[in-house]
Protein backbone atom coordinates (compact mmCIF):
# COMPACT_ATOMS: atom_id res chain seq x y z
CA UNK A 1 0.00 0.00 0.00
CA UNK A 2 1.35 3.50 -1.12
CA UNK A 3 2.41 5.30 2.15
CA UNK A 4 0.13 8.00 1.42
CA UNK A 5 -2.45 6.14 1.24
CA UNK A 6 -1.61 3.90 4.58
CA UNK A 7 -1.23 7.46 6.08
CA UNK A 8 -4.75 8.49 5.35
CA UNK A 9 -6.03 5.05 6.63
CA UNK A 10 -4.21 5.96 9.96
CA UNK A 11 -5.89 9.24 10.35
CA UNK A 12 -9.13 7.52 9.63
CA UNK A 13 -8.95 5.20 12.68
CA UNK A 14 -7.63 8.03 14.88
CA UNK A 15 -10.36 10.19 13.80
CA UNK A 16 -12.52 7.49 14.79
CA UNK A 17 -10.93 6.33 18.19
CA UNK A 18 -11.10 10.21 19.19
CA UNK A 19 -14.74 10.46 17.95
CA UNK A 20 -15.59 7.30 20.16
CA UNK A 21 -13.01 8.60 23.54
CA UNK A 22 -14.92 11.92 22.94
CA UNK A 23 -18.32 10.28 22.91
CA UNK A 24 -17.27 7.98 25.95
CA UNK A 25 -16.05 11.43 27.77
CA UNK A 26 -18.94 12.75 27.32
CA UNK A 27 -20.50 10.02 28.98
CA UNK A 28 -19.03 9.77 32.30
CA UNK A 29 -19.38 13.52 32.38
CA UNK A 30 -23.06 12.94 32.10
CA UNK A 31 -22.90 10.19 34.98
CA UNK A 32 -20.37 12.17 37.30
CA UNK A 33 -23.20 15.22 37.10
CA UNK A 34 -25.75 12.61 38.04
CA UNK A 35 -23.73 11.13 40.50
CA UNK A 36 -23.17 14.56 42.17
CA UNK A 37 -26.24 15.88 42.13
CA UNK A 38 -27.39 13.06 43.86
CA UNK A 39 -24.90 13.30 46.57
CA UNK A 40 -26.17 16.82 46.74
CA UNK A 41 -29.79 16.50 47.16
CA UNK A 42 -30.03 13.48 49.18
CA UNK A 43 -28.96 15.32 52.40
CA UNK A 44 -30.84 18.29 50.97
CA UNK A 45 -33.92 15.28 51.21
CA UNK A 46 -32.87 14.29 54.46
CA UNK A 47 -32.59 17.39 56.38
CA UNK A 48 -36.28 18.81 55.02
CA UNK A 49 -37.48 15.39 56.61
CA UNK A 50 -35.92 15.97 59.80
CA UNK A 51 -37.36 19.41 59.54
CA UNK A 52 -40.84 18.37 59.32
CA UNK A 53 -40.36 15.33 61.66
CA UNK A 54 -39.05 18.10 64.39
CA UNK A 55 -42.40 20.27 64.12
CA UNK A 56 -45.17 21.17 66.88
CA UNK A 57 -47.31 21.12 64.20
CA UNK A 58 -48.71 18.07 62.33
CA UNK A 59 -47.98 16.89 58.76
CA UNK A 60 -49.44 14.95 56.78
CA UNK A 61 -48.63 13.68 53.02
CA UNK A 62 -51.94 11.62 51.51
CA UNK A 63 -51.95 9.98 48.34
CA UNK A 64 -54.72 10.34 45.70
CA UNK A 65 -56.26 7.22 46.77
CA UNK A 66 -56.52 8.36 50.56
CA UNK A 67 -53.25 6.57 51.96
CA UNK A 68 -50.60 7.54 54.43
CA UNK A 69 -47.52 8.49 52.57
CA UNK A 70 -45.69 10.16 55.43
CA UNK A 71 -46.84 11.55 58.99
CA UNK A 72 -44.65 13.70 61.54
CA UNK A 73 -44.65 12.15 65.19
CA UNK A 74 -46.83 15.29 66.42
CA UNK A 75 -49.10 13.87 63.88
CA UNK A 76 -49.53 10.69 65.26
CA UNK A 77 -49.26 11.95 68.71
CA UNK A 78 -52.95 13.64 67.83
CA UNK A 79 -54.09 10.10 67.09
CA UNK A 80 -52.42 8.79 70.00
CA UNK A 81 -51.72 5.88 67.00
CA UNK A 82 -48.05 4.60 66.60
CA UNK A 83 -47.10 6.43 63.13
CA UNK A 84 -46.05 3.13 61.69
CA UNK A 85 -49.72 1.93 62.03
CA UNK A 86 -50.86 4.61 60.11
CA UNK A 87 -48.41 4.32 56.59
CA UNK A 88 -50.23 2.12 54.05
CA UNK A 89 -53.39 2.63 55.37
CA UNK A 90 -56.19 4.60 54.20
CA UNK A 91 -57.20 8.06 55.77
CA UNK A 92 -60.67 6.27 56.36
CA UNK A 93 -59.16 2.93 58.10
CA UNK A 94 -57.77 4.92 60.65
CA UNK A 95 -60.86 7.06 60.52
CA UNK A 96 -63.72 5.79 60.26
CA UNK A 97 -66.66 8.02 59.51
CA UNK A 98 -64.23 10.76 59.02
CA UNK A 99 -65.78 11.01 55.22
CA UNK A 100 -69.13 12.67 56.53
CA UNK A 101 -67.27 15.28 58.69
CA UNK A 102 -66.26 18.98 57.29
CA UNK A 103 -62.75 18.53 57.37
CA UNK A 104 -62.85 15.65 54.60
CA UNK A 105 -65.14 17.91 52.82
CA UNK A 106 -61.94 20.26 52.22
CA UNK A 107 -59.46 17.47 52.20
CA UNK A 108 -61.59 16.09 49.03
CA UNK A 109 -61.61 19.98 47.42
CA UNK A 110 -58.10 20.37 47.54
CA UNK A 111 -57.45 16.84 46.28
CA UNK A 112 -59.98 17.13 43.37
CA UNK A 113 -59.78 20.57 42.56
CA UNK A 114 -55.61 21.44 43.23
CA UNK A 115 -56.55 24.57 45.18
CA UNK A 116 -55.15 25.30 49.03
CA UNK A 117 -57.93 25.11 51.67
CA UNK A 118 -57.78 27.18 55.21
CA UNK A 119 -60.38 26.25 57.64
CA UNK A 120 -60.99 25.50 60.98
CA UNK A 121 -61.98 22.04 62.39
CA UNK A 122 -63.75 20.54 65.29
CA UNK A 123 -62.96 17.00 65.32
CA UNK A 124 -64.05 14.17 67.23
CA UNK A 125 -61.77 11.04 67.62
CA UNK A 126 -62.46 7.34 68.04
CA UNK A 127 -62.02 7.28 71.37
CA UNK A 128 -64.68 10.50 71.64
CA UNK A 129 -61.86 12.70 72.22
CA UNK A 130 -62.65 16.38 71.16
CA UNK A 131 -60.28 18.75 69.57
CA UNK A 132 -60.07 21.97 67.57
CA UNK A 133 -57.83 22.44 64.63
CA UNK A 134 -56.75 24.94 62.28
CA UNK A 135 -56.00 23.23 58.77
CA UNK A 136 -53.62 24.48 55.81
CA UNK A 137 -54.19 21.55 52.57
CA UNK A 138 -51.97 22.09 49.99
CA UNK A 139 -52.12 20.31 46.86
CA UNK A 140 -48.66 18.45 45.71
CA UNK A 141 -47.05 15.86 43.57
CA UNK A 142 -48.04 12.63 45.53
CA UNK A 143 -51.65 13.92 46.48
CA UNK A 144 -52.15 16.52 49.20
CA UNK A 145 -49.68 18.14 52.21
CA UNK A 146 -51.58 18.83 55.76
CA UNK A 147 -50.33 21.53 58.17
CA UNK A 148 -52.47 20.83 61.54
CA UNK A 149 -52.50 23.11 64.66
CA UNK A 150 -54.19 22.07 67.38
CA UNK A 151 -56.03 25.24 68.72
CA UNK A 152 -58.15 23.77 71.34
CA UNK A 153 -56.25 25.15 74.24
CA UNK A 154 -56.24 28.67 72.18
CA UNK A 155 -60.25 28.58 72.13
CA UNK A 156 -60.33 27.56 75.28
CA UNK A 157 -58.35 30.33 76.49
CA UNK A 158 -60.40 33.49 73.79
CA UNK A 159 -63.34 32.00 75.64
CA UNK A 160 -62.58 32.22 79.02
CA UNK A 161 -61.02 36.20 78.02
CA UNK A 162 -64.29 36.48 76.33
CA UNK A 163 -66.25 35.51 79.77
CA UNK A 164 -64.18 37.90 81.90
CA UNK A 165 -64.65 40.90 79.71
CA UNK A 166 -68.26 40.17 79.87
CA UNK A 167 -67.96 39.98 83.40
CA UNK A 168 -66.17 43.05 83.80
CA UNK A 169 -69.05 44.99 81.26
CA UNK A 170 -71.29 43.82 83.45
CA UNK A 171 -69.83 44.98 87.05
CA UNK A 172 -69.52 48.27 85.48
CA UNK A 173 -72.77 48.79 84.22
CA UNK A 174 -74.45 47.87 87.46
CA UNK A 175 -72.16 50.41 88.85
CA UNK A 176 -73.13 53.17 86.85
CA UNK A 177 -76.40 52.04 87.76
CA UNK A 178 -75.55 52.12 91.17
CA UNK A 179 -74.68 56.00 90.62
CA UNK A 180 -78.20 57.04 88.52
CA UNK A 181 -80.95 54.76 90.05
CA UNK A 182 -82.02 55.35 93.81
CA UNK A 183 -85.21 53.08 94.44
CA UNK A 184 -83.38 50.00 95.77
CA UNK A 185 -86.29 47.16 93.66
CA UNK A 186 -85.41 48.99 90.29
CA UNK A 187 -81.65 49.09 91.38
CA UNK A 188 -81.87 45.51 92.19
CA UNK A 189 -84.24 44.50 88.58
CA UNK A 190 -81.86 46.33 86.85
CA UNK A 191 -78.80 44.80 88.27
CA UNK A 192 -80.70 41.30 87.77
CA UNK A 193 -81.50 42.35 83.93
CA UNK A 194 -78.10 43.74 82.99
CA UNK A 195 -76.64 40.10 84.04
CA UNK A 196 -78.67 38.50 81.89
CA UNK A 197 -78.75 40.87 78.62
CA UNK A 198 -75.50 42.16 78.53
CA UNK A 199 -73.30 39.31 80.64
CA UNK A 200 -75.32 36.37 78.77
CA UNK A 201 -76.52 34.71 81.94
CA UNK A 202 -78.84 32.21 82.02
CA UNK A 203 -80.75 33.42 84.86
CA UNK A 204 -80.01 36.10 87.60
CA UNK A 205 -81.89 36.66 90.72
CA UNK A 206 -81.12 38.14 94.13
CA UNK A 207 -82.85 37.19 97.26
CA UNK A 208 -83.04 38.47 101.13
CA UNK A 209 -81.71 35.84 103.69
CA UNK A 210 -84.51 35.34 106.56
CA UNK A 211 -83.52 36.63 110.26
CA UNK A 212 -83.40 32.64 111.32
CA UNK A 213 -80.79 31.99 108.02
CA UNK A 214 -83.04 29.25 106.88
CA UNK A 215 -84.62 30.71 103.66
CA UNK A 216 -84.09 32.60 101.25
CA UNK A 217 -86.97 35.30 100.05
CA UNK A 218 -86.60 35.77 96.23
CA UNK A 219 -86.87 39.70 95.73
CA UNK A 220 -86.22 40.01 91.88
CA UNK A 221 -84.78 37.88 89.12
CA UNK A 222 -84.45 38.03 85.37
CA UNK A 223 -83.64 35.02 82.60
CA UNK A 224 -84.75 31.62 82.73
CA UNK A 225 -86.26 31.71 86.28
CA UNK A 226 -89.92 31.28 85.29
CA UNK A 227 -90.37 28.82 88.20
CA UNK A 228 -89.41 31.58 90.44
CA UNK A 229 -92.69 33.84 91.23
CA UNK A 230 -92.39 37.05 93.26
CA UNK A 231 -91.90 36.28 97.14
CA UNK A 232 -90.86 32.92 96.16
CA UNK A 233 -88.50 30.98 98.70
CA UNK A 234 -85.77 29.17 99.10
CA UNK A 235 -84.09 27.07 101.43
CA UNK A 236 -80.49 27.43 102.52
CA UNK A 237 -78.35 24.66 104.15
Amino acid sequence: MPESESDAADLAKNRRELVAAQSRIAELERLLAEIQLSSIAQPSLDRYQRTLDSLLESCQIISFDWHYLYLNDAAAAEGQIPKANFLGHTVMEMYPGIESTPMFAAMLTCMEERTPQHEVFDFTFPDDRKASFEFRIQPVPEGIFILATNITGRQQGDENLRRLNRTLSVLSDINQTIVRVRDIPALLQNACDIAVQQGAFQMAWIGLLDPQATGMKLLVHAGASDAYGPGACCCVS
